[in-house]
């Protein structure tokens, strides 16, 4: 199965890597990476924020939101045609052709920002 994740091109973090490492574990599946044409970053009080609950907690670990834009930038641009499955993580309007498309929500929006809603 071929899948494609599509994902902002100023949010690449750590879980999008972790989720496109567990996908290709997976015998028969092929991973690529597309980027959305345009950017919605992280509002900067979720970095402070993230920052005080590591401080807070004593946490010293690689986080799930921590920035590893080098790693998925090496992941290969999908194939010409169609994917089988696109994961949209990017809230973008033009994704790769695919007989799927699966839009997480985080407390009901698209995106980290539902996750930072439910934080905040």
């Amino acid at each position: 199965m071929h899948i494609c994740l599509s994902l902002d091109p100023s949010r690449l973090l750590r879980w999008h890597l972790w989720l496109a490492e567990a996908l290709a574990e997976v015998p028969g599946n092929e991973v690529s990476c597309a980027f959305a044409s345009g950017c919605r970053p992280l509002p900067l009080i979720f970095r402070l924020l993230l920052e005080i609950d590591r401080l807070v907690y004593g946490f010293r670990g690689k986080g799930a939101i921590d920035s590893v834009e080098a790693a998925l930038r090496c992941l290969p641009p999908p194939p010409a045609g169609q994917v089988d499955v696109v994961i949209d993580l990017s809230g973008s309007e033009s994704l790769p052709a695919a007989r799927r498309v699966l839009t997480p929500v985080f407390n009901g929006a698209p995106g980290e920002i539902g996750v930072v809603a439910a934080w905040v």
